[in-house]
């Protein structure tokens, strides 16, 4: 077999990421501030959100039509 192009040489493999909950990263995140256990809560009740969220074919009729 033919070696391979020395045109790709320049190209940087990537590092692997450990992502694992017990993983080198978790003191870096830790660190920088990125570890929390406040997740985001919407103002809105889950039921008015359901509701909002509602699929319509009516707008998209309208838009297309005019």
């Amino acid at each position: 077999m033919s070696e391979p192009s020395l045109a790709f040489a320049h190209v940087i493999q990537p590092l692997s990421s450990d992502y694992r909950l017990s993983g080198p990263e978790v003191a870096r995140a830790a660190e920088k501030s990125l570890v929390s256990a406040h997740w985001y809560q919407s103002a809105l009740l889950r039921k008015r959100l359901k509701e909002l969220m509602q699929r319509r074919d009516g707008p998209g009729l309208r838009d297309t039509a005019i």
